[in-house]
């Protein structure tokens, strides 16, 4: 049984790596293609710096593993509800305060570093990105639930699916809508991924 358990999770972890990373690939090299070097930059730029939002973890992500697998062998499911729950409103709230942070102090910085020309749409684009990171890390988390009851590999299927979406949606609403598209697929792909996980 546990040696089945090891097989389904790499072969799981096997096509996620594949998956996204030729999902990826093409991604890239459409953007690029149509969007322009400079707004795949700006793009690039948003995401970075959204990323500090990551000081609002506290490693909740990753030690809720132990904990989860610590509750489920003991089918204390009740205390597992509790905490899955905990961890992912601490993880919201958290994320939500760090994120206005960023989003104040991003728009007055915007300027510094992106050219005149692609200001307007760097600040629009700034909070779907905050919003979709706070998205992402919730279901995140949850899938650290999966991983403490050893089904990592029904988070490496949905990391799989959403990545496949992501790609999709990315080359239907890019044409039409720019760089906002793809932010918007972002979104979809995190709420997505959260709801599935």
């Amino acid at each position: 049984m546990q040696q089945s358990k090891i097989f389904s999770n790499s072969v799981a972890a096997t096509v996620e790596v594949i998956i996204v990373g030729i999902g990826y690939f093409v991604l890239y090299r459409y953007l690029l293609r149509h969007l322009g070097i400079e707004l795949l930059g700006v793009w690039a730029l948003i995401i970075s710096s959204t990323s500090f939002a990551l000081i609002a973890n506290f490693g909740i992500s990753t030690s809720i593993v132990k904990f989860v697998a610590t509750y489920y062998a003991k089918n204390e499911f009740d205390k597992l509800k509790k905490l899955i729950f905990t961890a992912i409103l601490f993880v919201a709230v958290s994320y939500s305060a760090v994120s206005g942070i960023i989003f104040i102090f991003g728009i007055y910085a915007i300027p510094f570093f992106i050219d005149d020309k692609y200001i307007s749409i760097a600040s629009q684009i700034l909070p779907f990105s905050l919003i979709s990171l706070i998205i992402n890390v919730m279901g995140i988390t949850v899938g650290g639930c999966l991983d403490g009851i050893q089904k990592n590999y029904i988070k490496s299927y949905i990391v799989s699916l959403t990545s496949i979406l992501l790609l999709i949606l990315s080359l239907l609403l890019t044409p039409k809508y720019g760089l906002k598209g793809l932010v918007f697929a972002q979104i979809i792909q995190s709420l997505t991924m959260l709801l599935l996980t």
